[in-house]
């Protein structure tokens, strides 16, 4: 059994900038050892059937809109792979020319609320909505 040792902790700049490169030499062999699959989102080619969702996502996942993504959640599916699940689904079942998701607005006045607050009770009507629709 490894027992846990301590981790070296350099004494100069030198050795510093050599860890860092033991550690990029490390990091470099693994990345061969493993190889990339991409995903499905990443393999499906945008068409007339699945166009929508691309585009759904480009625009929910928006940084600028969403403070780099911390305002985006997913319901009954994870926001990291929503797209990718929802295509998979897709597929599986041959749904063509049918939704399967729904992408809901809400609109505020000025200063009405916080964007957490907006967050949030855009989160609590997709959560009743699922309730009702599953």
């Amino acid at each position: 059994m490894c027992q846990p040792q301590s981790n070296p902790k350099p004494k100069s700049k030198t050795e510093f900038w050599e860890l860092l490169d033991k550690l990029y030499k490390v990091h470099d062999a693994f990345k061969k050892c493993v190889p990339y699959y991409p995903t499905v989102a990443e393999k499906t080619v945008p068409n007339e059937d699945m166009q929508d969702f691309f585009d759904v996502f480009s625009y929910v996942k928006n940084p600028l809109k969403t403070k780099a993504g911390e305002y985006v959640s997913a319901i009954n599916c994870l926001k990291e792979t929503a797209l990718e699940q929802m295509i998979l689904t897709k597929k599986h079942y041959q749904k063509t020319g049918r939704s399967i998701a729904w992408h809901g607005y809400q609109s505020f006045k000025p200063d009405e609320v916080t964007p957490e607050q907006c967050h949030e009770i855009g989160l609590k009507l997709a959560r009743e909505m699922s309730d009702r629709l599953c």
